[in-house]
Order: structure tokens, then C-alpha cells, then sequence
């Protein structure tokens, strides 16, 4: 891969922190050699490993410097562990896609374990009356407004995962809901109150 570099200095230097990121300073680009990131176990297996990252320092003297950091990611993986708490949500299938997450109709936010070993995720949904947002890169937190009390219908909404630098890369998509509403009462009878006329 390269970069595009105008300058008016011949002599400057590119170097990298790390032996897989070989970087070449030409006339008008820097130029990166990099080594693939296939990591495999033993058997052949796709290994899901942590990205790795580098710095490649670009220097011309004493007039100028600049760091670029270089991450690279090998298999990439994201899972949602709470499937093995299916007391909290209705898993629908056994796995990331296909869940549905329920939240309360009064307006909840709940917090969604995320393991995986990519460098950033990105969640979204097709909904306004839901928030979703990447806390950190192991946490999904999911906010929902309250329902009008008109409306007693529930809503649903689609929440879609992604990586940040591949958006074409959808690692699940799941249902958010929040629970019907419900009107509960007793029988009423005459003589439950005998002070009336």
C-alpha cells in the first residue's frame, strides 16, 4: 500500500516500530510493504488473534516529523456472551444474529457484553426511538425512550454490528423490542361498596 507525500526535501526517512511493516520513502509516495495476517493454529484453523499495530515514523531532519500508526487485523470475530444468560433476553436462535433483546416500555438502558478481537465496531439501528452506542470496544449499551401512552403497540427495531473500517463486514443483526402493554384488573361487584345509594 502507499501514500501520496508532496514534498520538497529528497532526503527523508520513513522507518517502522514493528518487522512485518516495511516502509520505502520514494519521490512522490511512501510505499509500505506488509506482511499478510493469516494467523492459523497448528491444524490450519483460523486463529482469531488481536490485532496487531505499528508506527511507522517519518522524519526529514530536524524540519519536520510525523508518526503513522499501521493496524492490521487477522480472522476477525464478535459474539454476545449474554446468550448464556437467556434469562434477561429471548434468544430466538443460538447465536449473535437472530437474537431479540426485550426493554422496558417505560424507557431502559441496558448494557450488552461484546467479545471480540477487532480493532473497532460500529452498531447502528433503523430506529429513532432507540440510542445504540459503542461504549468501549466490549460493550454495546442499548437506550430506549418511553413509549407514548397512546400507543400500546410494541416497537421494534433492527440493530446491525459492523467494523468500523469495513462496513460491508456485518458481524450481526439483531431485534430490539419493547414489551406490549398490558391492562390488568378485577371483577367489580355490587356490594363492594355498600356506603352507595
Amino acid at each position: 500500500m502507499s501514500w501520496p507525500v508532496e514534498t520538497n526535501i529528497s532526503d527523508w526517512t520513513a522507518t517502522s516500530s514493528e518487522s512485518w511493516c516495511k516502509p520505502t520513502p520514494m519521490t512522490d509516495k511512501l510505499w509500505l510493504d506488509i506482511e499478510n495476517y493469516d494467523a492459523r493454529d497448528e491444524n490450519g484453523y483460523e486463529r482469531y488473534d488481536p490485532p496487531r499495530s505499528c508506527t511507522v515514523t517519518v522524519k526529514a531532519g530536524s524540519v519536520y516529523s510525523k508518526t503513522i500508526q499501521i493496524v492490521q487485523q487477522t480472522h476477525t470475530i464478535i459474539y454476545f456472551p449474554q446468550k448464556d444468560y437467556s434469562r434477561e433476553y429471548d434468544w430466538i436462535e443460538d447465536g449473535p444474529t437472530g437474537m431479540t433483546v426485550f426493554l422496558s416500555a417505560d424507557g431502559q438502558t441496558r448494557d450488552l457484553l461484546v467479545t471480540t478481537n477487532t480493532w473497532r465496531w460500529i452498531p447502528e439501528t433503523d430506529a429513532a426511538w432507540l440510542k445504540v452506542e459503542c461504549v468501549n470496544n466490549s460493550t454495546l449499551r442499548l437506550t430506549s425512550t418511553a413509549r407514548a401512552e397512546t400507543v400500546t403497540a410494541a416497537r421494534s427495531a433492527q440493530v446491525k454490528v459492523y467494523d468500523k473500517y469495513n462496513e460491508y463486514f456485518v458481524y450481526s443483526t439483531f431485534t430490539v423490542e419493547d414489551a406490549p402493554a398490558t391492562v390488568g384488573g378485577e371483577d367489580f361487584g355490587y356490594g363492594d361498596h355498600t356506603e352507595w345509594d
